[in-house]
């Protein structure tokens, strides 16, 4: 009789075991049914903050004949609690068609009015700027504001993102004519005038989550057979 009693104690706990998993995989599908039927708001990843601005200056292209000598771009904008204010790029090789590819974030405070007062009216500017060479250079000749372009950035009220060829004019007074242009590119993470967009759970943490669920799931099912067996047994 003990025998038989032993005997019928594993195969109990066997199937008790078997019926668990079973019930546990049939939750655990219904928990992944569940979650993918369930709408999620999600935006692209960003690498941009709330309360930060991307830059590129990408290059120029000047239209008047004649030498030109190395060059470098300017940013500048007087947002007040901006950082930085003014941003420089490295020398261009001398060429009609400068490239720096020069990118730069620039973080403001979003949430005041003096911000949003900005962005509706005022200016910012970039300056061409020939940096002296050869004699020049080495009499002390300093560097000479060949073209300046300014632009508003209402634009990114609306818009997240700017890209622009902004008209380049020769500052002094003599040469008011168009010079050419200087190619820009501003971003942020969303426009100025929006609400911040809701950040959903990213995708591989929700699928280990549902992983970790369900594998406890499965674990506490063997763990209540093997209980529901040793009864048996005894």
């Amino acid at each position: 009789g003990g025998g038989g009693g032993g005997g019928d104690g594993p195969a109990n706990a066997g199937v008790a075991a078997t019926e668990s998993a079973s019930a546990s995989g049939c939750a655990s599908s219904q928990r992944k049914s569940q979650a993918s039927s369930a709408p999620m708001l999600t935006i692209p990843e960003d690498d941009l903050a709330d309360n930060e601005m991307e830059l590129i200056l990408h290059g120029a292209k000047l239209t008047r004949s004649g030498e030109t000598s190395s060059l470098v771009a300017v940013f500048n904008w007087a947002l007040p609690g901006a950082v930085p204010l003014v941003v420089r790029t490295h020398p261009a090789k001398a060429s009609h068609s400068p490239e720096w590819g020069h990118r730069q974030l620039l973080s403001f405070e979003r949430g005041k009015k003096t911000s949003r007062a900005f962005f509706e009216r005022r200016r910012c500017s970039v300056e061409l700027l020939s940096m002296p060479s050869g004699l020049a250079k080495w009499f002390g000749s300093t560097e000479e504001v060949i073209g300046r372009a300014d632009f508003k950035l209402e634009t990114l009220l609306t818009q997240a993102h700017y890209v622009a060829d902004l008209p380049l004019r020769d500052p002094s007074p003599s040469e008011r004519g168009r010079m050419g242009f200087v190619k820009i590119q501003l971003r942020l993470r969303f426009p100025l005038a929006a609400a911040a967009p809701v950040q959903a759970v990213p995708k591989q943490i929700r699928a280990k989550g549902e992983a970790d669920s369900a594998g406890a799931g499965a674990s506490a099912g063997v763990a209540a057979g093997a209980g529901a067996g040793a009864g048996v047994a005894v």
